[in-house]
């Protein structure tokens, strides 16, 4: 019985796997939005990775916080079709798909009723799999690396206003749009508009002055990295930024252009 099953899907489950073999990394690739997407299947599939428990966090104390009303809720919000819905149902496709792919054309082969061929293949495709996953976190920086050095101008343009003054009231800049700012916040401001799921990078969730002069610009929708200008003469990113409640180690950086750098954190609680 199960041979037969086997059998009769095992096309099917080498083609499936082959397809998300090419979609999987041109995907991430290209949109910003894909690890966003990656995280809130996990979270749906109750398999949440580190970024998915702080959406869970942020979920419940944005339920918390608003009003009970007929408006809906950040998982909701998040969840619509219209914002990053379909991503996430895509991504939950790839997933279990790939999970019953694997299952299928594994027992095809173990059953001894694969082809030399047929074999070939679904060693090529698992191997090919293993060095994707492996390599997701790799794979996902390099992509942010290409977009934003093609995107680059734009920030450039948010850059100019900040380096002649910086501002300590709420108010609205080039490119970053509306923002808050607060003459206790020095050297911070942050952009107000909703997070939108594109396929490039946005202004997150702070814009920064750096102590050798530079700026710091968070990243959206990922939040994964930040884009920093540090003037001619500098030494660029900082090993290590200490703040009241954390401290943040420099993991990587890449310089994108004579004063543009892409870096990445990890941050300790102290």
């Amino acid at each position: 019985m199960v041979r037969k099953v086997t059998d009769r899907t095992s096309k099917w489950s080498l083609g499936f796997l082959w397809l998300e073999l090419l979609i999987f990394p041109a995907w991430l690739w290209w949109d910003a939005s894909f690890q966003s997407a990656y995280t809130w299947a996990r979270v749906d599939l109750s398999i949440p990775d580190d970024m998915g428990e702080g959406y869970l966090k942020l979920s419940s104390l944005s339920d918390l916080m608003i009003p009970v009303t007929e408006e809906p809720s950040f998982y909701q919000r998040t969840h619509s079709f219209s914002i990053l819905g379909s991503r996430i149902a895509a991504m939950i496709l790839i997933m279990c798909g790939s999970a019953v792919a694997l299952l299928l054309a594994g027992t095809h082969v173990i059953l001894r009723g694969a082809s030399k061929t047929y074999l070939v293949g679904f060693t090529l495709v698992v191997c090919g799999l293993v060095f994707i996953t492996s390599q997701q976190d790799n794979l996902l920086w390099y992509a942010a690396r290409h977009r934003i050095s093609n995107d680059l101008p734009r920030f450039q343009r948010a850059l100019e206003p900040l380096l002649q003054e910086w501002p300590a009231r709420p108010g609205t800049l080039p490119e970053i749009g509306r923002y808050f700012a607060h003459e206790k916040r020095p050297g911070k401001l942050t952009p107000l508009g909703k997070t939108q799921y594109r396929t490039f990078e946005q202004f997150g969730a702070d814009v920064e002055q750096l102590p050798d002069g530079g700026v710091s610009f968070a990243l959206s929708p990922h939040y994964l990295y930040l884009l920093e200008y540090h003037p001619p003469g500098s030494s660029g990113p900082q090993v290590e930024i200490s703040g009241d409640n954390w401290t943040s180690y420099l993991v990587r950086s890449d310089q994108l252009a004579e004063v543009w750098y892409l870096t990445q954190y990890d941050a300790v609680r102290k």
